[in-house]
């Protein structure tokens, strides 16, 4: 039987961010149910679960967008943490990508 998006979505969420992903989640609990849903059907479910590319390539391909978005000035500065932190920590889904 086929998994559903949000099935497939709360695996890859549970792949990319560990705990971390489902803490994120829950804290939308009481002020923003239906986002944490559709964070997880779409953004993990759909997008995140496609295939063709594997995760550490996918969210390569992600981080150099938002530098680059960033550099041209249309991604907030305030995102840049975020950015470099997902460079240099370890991932769920595999090594860090910057070794």
């Amino acid at each position: 039987m086929e998994q559903s998006r949000f099935e497939r979505g709360q695996a890859r969420l549970a792949e990319v961010d560990g705990e971390a992903g489902q803490t994120v989640i829950a804290s939308l609990a009481d002020i923003a149910p239906d986002l944490g849903r559709y964070i997880i059907e779409f953004g993990f479910g759909d997008v995140y679960s496609r295939p063709g590319i594997d995760l550490r390539t996918r969210e390569l391909a992600t981080v150099a967008a938002l530098v680059f978005m960033s550099a041209i000035g249309t991604c907030p500065s305030k995102a840049m943490p975020s950015i470099i932190a997902v460079w240099q920590e370890p991932r769920s889904a595999g090594t860090p990508i910057l070794r």
